[in-house]
């Protein structure tokens, strides 16, 4: 803001007549990510279903936002579903690697996406991680949450557990 002052009665000192002022605003949000798997164990062939929520706490929206997340290794894509508003780019049907899905704003709201994916066949036992990231150009309160990872077990040999019962 720029102000001048002027006067019709004459003025001894005219170098203290303007004066400017500059006001930085600063846009607050609080990103932050969540997934979850609705299953601990899979076995290869079935399908494994991942829930991630995207949200911010605000107080402002958030422009430019962009959430990724991945195919993980020993599985292939099946579908994503994405809430209204949020474009989204994922590996063919099949196929593994990487997707990112982007919204111009995020309200002080929580969007939630579903990830479907399969469990390919394995020789041995292993550990299916997802992690999920979200990211904004503007100032994040906490961004110590924007990163999450879910694992979940893929089992090759079925187990059978009996009690021992002692007499």
């Amino acid at each position: 803001m720029n102000a001048n002052i002027a006067s019709a009665t004459s003025d001894p000192n005219t170098t203290n007549n303007p004066a400017s002022s500059t006001t930085t605003v600063t846009v607050n949000a609080d990103l932050s990510v969540r997934i979850s798997a609705d299953k601990p164990i899979i076995r290869p062939g079935e399908t494994l279903t991942y829930t991630v929520e995207a949200n911010n706490s605000g107080p402002e929206f958030a422009n430019d936002v962009t959430l990724t997340m991945a195919v993980p290794d020993g599985t292939a894509f099946v579908s994503l579903t994405r809430p209204p508003g949020w474009d989204c780019t994922t590996p063919a049907v099949g196929a593994t690697g990487p997707i990112t899905c982007t919204t111009a704003a995020l309200d002080v709201a929580t969007d939630t996406f579903v990830l479907t994916v399969t469990a390919n066949a394995a020789s041995e036992d292993t550990t299916i991680t997802n992690t999920t990231t979200i990211a904004s150009p503007v100032t994040d309160g906490d961004p110590g949450n924007n990163t999450a990872t879910v694992s979940t077990a893929l089992w090759t040999k079925l187990r059978v557990y009996l009690p021992l019962i002692s007499r």
